[in-house]
This record gives structure tokens, C-alpha cells and sequence, in this order.
């Protein structure tokens, strides 16, 4: 065979941060850049924006305060977690769907030091949550969006994109595509309303099926962690951003993918509690296959004061999970 040899994907405005590759498609990749989330791919006609939580505000951190993607420093810097984008890891439509995380740091306070790359006296701003005070806010939601053939590229497109040579480029070719159809998603109902005490959204991902996400949320005090599911047909809220193209359309209920929206409910698997300690952020949690309306995983757990791995076995109904839990 062929050596492998390394392409390089252009990737938009801004450094690529927390690239994740597309399960169903890894020639797709998603990745953060000033404050948003980008598509990149050897076969797109160009780089497509998929989020608009950042306006691009460079000047003035506080007209600024959400992106898309990236964790808050908190997260980073107390439970390990550094991506903020996840992809479906199975698809059985023309759809690609990515939960993601948006962060809004409007509460947590700026602090302004002199900028160590100048001696004009600047400064520059950064936002940090002191001991005691707000931290940013989570918000889960999904963006979606569909891929077609791209129309071909003129001189015209490279002069509105800011080209200098107007040469067409090879991914330019008439198999090339482009991004189509985005659409955003929120929760019918928060987390922060379905768990009023949770502070930090310490761990993201999907079911192997692709038919759920699953989150660990613990609460500021980090005493209690809980592992809930989400049905994918909760994100059935309309979603949109100011700052989107005039082109770029909210979501609508008309996606297959959120029918009967109202079947499904959030469900929590597990549920720890430590009120003399503190519950540690891990991540021991391995799904196994089971059959339909059954869910079963494994999970670790240092509740009785040492670590166990635990076999759990859901029945996953329609309206509430039921679970039996086996050491193993």
C-alpha cells in the first residue's frame, strides 16, 4: 500500500482547538476557533461556520461573553475536560448532528492586567471566577446540518471570500461539497431547570447507539454527581443567534430525528452523594451492547469509600429509567 502521506485541511479564521473527527465520515472534522465551532474537510468546497455564539468583539471582553465549543477554565483546569464538541457517533439519515457546549461567562468578573507584549501601558482582559463568586454558565445544546454537491467556484467567490489568487484550488473540483441546512437545537427545558442545584457540566457524550447523550453534572459543592440520559428528541427548541448571516434559518420541529418529542424524557442513571467528602470526576464509563428498551454500562464508583467497578443494567422506557446495579 501507499505511504500515508499528511494533508493539511483549511480551517477557517483563527488556531483549530479540540479537533474531533466525524464518526460516520472522518474526512469531516470539527473543530473551535475564536469562539465558535468550524467544519473543516479535504472534500468541502470551503471551511463552513456552524455556530455564532462569539460576535467577534475583540475590543471589549464584557460585549463578548459566549463561545462555542470550549469548556470554561474551570472545567479545564479542575475536571480535565477540554473539548466542548461532540459528534453522533452513529446516523441512519443524511443528517450529521453535533452536541456541543456554549458557555457564558456574562457574570464571571474581568480583571485587567498590563499586557506583558507591549510597553505603551495596555492592558489586557481576562475573566476569572474567584472563590465564592458566579462561574460561568453550561448550556447543552445541538446544531445540525446536511452536505451537497457544491456549485462551482467563480472568480467572483474568491473575490467576495478575500482571495488574492483567484485561481481555483483543487478541492475545488466538481466532487467537492458544501454545507447546507444548518440548524440549531436547545432543550425543551434546560438542564439548569431540570437540575436546579447542578454547577458544572463535568463530562459530554453519546450512546454508541446514537439515540442519546449522557452528562455528569455535579453541583458547586462537588458533593453530589449525577448520570442522567437525554433523548436526541429533546433538543426540540427552536435555536438561534443575532449574529448569524441573514441566510442562516432557526431550527423548526420538522426533523425526523425530533419527532414525537414528547415520548421521551430526561432520565437519571445514576446518582452519588458524598456529604463529607467530595465525589471525584472520572471517566469510567463504558457502554455494552443490550437488547431494546435496555441499557447496560459500566461504571466506577468510590461511594463505599473505595473504588468499584460496577455493572448497571437499565430498562429504558418511555417515561422513567429503572436500574440494577451489580459490582462486578
Amino acid at each position: 500500500s501507499p505511504p500515508l502521506v499528511p494533508r493539511s485541511l483549511s480551517t477557517g479564521w483563527g488556531a483549530p482547538l479540540t479537533p474531533a473527527m466525524c464518526p460516520s465520515m472522518p474526512s469531516l472534522v470539527a473543530h473551535a476557533a475564536r469562539g465558535d465551532i468550524w467544519l473543516a474537510g479535504d472534500n468541502l468546497k470551503r471551511p463552513a461556520r456552524l455556530t455564532y455564539a462569539c460576535k467577534g468583539r475583540d475590543e471589549r471582553l464584557a460585549d463578548d461573553p459566549r463561545q462555542a465549543g470550549v469548556p470554561c477554565y474551570v472545567t479545564q483546569e479542575e475536571f480535565s475536560r477540554y473539548t466542548g464538541i461532540w459528534w453522533q457517533p452513529k446516523r441512519d439519515d443524511d443528517v450529521f448532528r453535533i452536541v456541543y457546549e456554549e458557555v457564558d461567562e456574562s457574570d464571571v468578573k474581568i480583571f485587567s492586567f498590563p499586557s506583558s507584549q507591549s510597553s505603551s501601558g495596555e492592558v489586557e482582559e481576562f475573566r476569572f471566577p474567584r472563590a465564592g463568586t458566579p462561574n460561568a454558565k453550561s448550556i447543552l445544546k445541538m446544531v445540525t446540518f446536511r452536505l451537497q454537491k457544491a456549485t462551482p467556484t467563480t472568480v467572483l467567490d474568491y473575490y467576495q471570500e478575500g482571495h488574492s489568487d483567484h485561481t481555483p484550488q483543487a478541492s475545488d473540483s466538481n466532487d467537492s461539497m458544501e454545507v447546507t441546512d444548518i440548524r440549531w437545537y436547545q432543550l425543551r427545558q434546560s438542564l439548569k431547570e431540570t437540575f436546579p442545584w447542578f454547577e458544572y457540566l463535568a463530562r459530554v457524550g453519546w450512546t454508541p447507539c446514537g439515540t442519546y447523550v449522557w452528562v455528569q453534572l455535579l453541583d458547586r459543592k462537588q458533593q453530589r454527581l449525577e448520570l442522567a440520559l437525554v433523548p436526541v428528541s429533546e433538543f426540540s427548541a427552536r435555536g438561534a443567534y443575532e449574529s448569524a448571516p441573514p441566510g442562516a434559518q432557526p431550527a423548526d420541529c420538522g426533523d425526523a430525528a425530533h419527532a414525537h418529542c414528547a415520548e421521551q424524557q430526561i432520565q437519571v442513571l445514576i446518582s452519588e452523594s458524598a456529604p463529607d467528602a467530595w465525589v471525584n470526576v472520572h471517566d469510567i464509563l463504558h457502554f455494552l451492547p443490550a437488547a431494546p428498551g435496555a441499557m447496560r454500562f459500566i461504571w466506577a464508583s468510590e461511594e463505599t469509600g473505595h473504588l468499584h467497578l460496577y455493572l448497571v443494567t437499565c430498562a429504558v422506557p418511555a417515561k422513567r429509567a429503572t436500574c440494577k446495579i451489580s459490582i462486578c
